[in-house]
């Protein structure tokens, strides 16, 4: 009620917290989930409040809908805090499930966002790899599934995640994880960076750059089907390999958010043999020296050995 009464413009007009929703959950039992959790137990987490009086927690990213068909959203502010928040009004709701329809999303669109990042740096070209080996006709979501499946040793330990996975895997139908082919992407030499708000981005990102340097861990993994060795990188702390700013449209504004690059898979370049040490000058002028003294020690111990076998007159 409290979101509600102190945000401007009102979310009541934009039907996301209308007053026949507030009512319906005023009607819950006093023991309903609605009542006796505190709000700070669901830190870190989207939190779904729904008419059945249940609560749950979910990854559903409210920036995934924004700018969508039958999506309205509008930048507000919620007083007292002095929030910038994102509203978004759904029509049709979103089917999440069987039984709950998310008919509205409020969330700060301000980030951090965490990201990933395929790189197709060379001399290893990652991506075209993988777009030769047939990952080109998946989407973006799919080529990440795919990744970690087929990765040896798994990814998905501090790579691809299953929470990530799982976060994009709530993003609308027609974001460009899903909309878009990985070999359709113009991503030659550059980077493809997924985020967790929804969003595909081509980048200059190298993972060689960050390979060995303090905070991070390397992994060298197989890709297996075709898509040959690669080696990932990924922070050991909360500190990203890097991070980014990007506007992104927010009703009739923006805003500013930041992306946190997390991990970086890649392939590097075979390391190039030594070559055969060429002689200087000086070099071959020694060896023609050593080659003249053996040549006349020779001549010499052949003239020794014929004078010794010959007949004594």
């Amino acid at each position: 009620m409290q979101i509600q009464q102190n945000t401007v413009p009102s979310l009541v007009v934009a039907g996301v917290l209308t007053p026949a929703f507030i009512h319906t959950l005023a009607s819950c039992p006093i023991n309903s989930p609605i009542f006796t959790n505190n709000l700070s137990s669901y830190a870190g987490h989207g939190v779904l409040i729904n008419a059945d009086c249940t609560v749950q927690t979910t990854s559903l990213q409210g920036s995934g809908f924004n700018g969508l068909t039958g999506a309205t959203t509008f930048a507000a502010i919620i007083s007292g805090g002095s929030t910038n928040v994102a509203a978004i009004s759904l029509s049709p709701a979103y089917a999440l499930d069987s039984t709950h329809n998310v008919f509205g999303i409020l969330y700060a669109p301000q980030g951090p966002s965490q990201t990933f990042v395929l790189s197709d740096e060379a001399p290893g070209h990652l991506i075209a790899n993988l777009v030769a080996a047939g990952y080109g006709n998946l989407n973006v979501y799919q080529a990440l599934v795919q990744l970690q499946r087929n990765a040896d040793p798994s990814l998905a330990v501090s790579v691809i995640t299953p929470a990530f996975l799982q976060t994009l895997q709530n993003c609308a139908a027609g974001d460009p994880l899903f909309a878009l082919q990985l070999g359709n992407l113009s991503y030659s030499g550059s980077a493809i960076a997924v985020s967790d708000d929804c969003s595909v981005q081509i980048r200059s990102v190298q993972g060689s750059s960050f390979n060995g340097k303090p905070g991070t861990a390397s992994l060298a993994v197989t890709i297996n089907n075709g898509g040959g060795p690669a080696t990932a990188v990924a922070s050991t702390s909360s500190t990203p390999l890097t991070s980014w700013t990007q506007n992104v449209a927010v009703g009739s504004g923006s805003a500013t958010v930041t992306y946190n690059d997390f991990a970086i898979l890649y392939t590097p370049g075979s390391t190039p043999t030594t070559p055969a040490a060429v002689p200087t000058l000086s070099q071959w002028g020694m060896l023609l020296l050593a080659g003249l003294l053996a040549g006349a020690a020779g001549l010499e111990l052949r003239r020794r050995s014929q004078r010794t076998s010959a007949p004594q007159r």
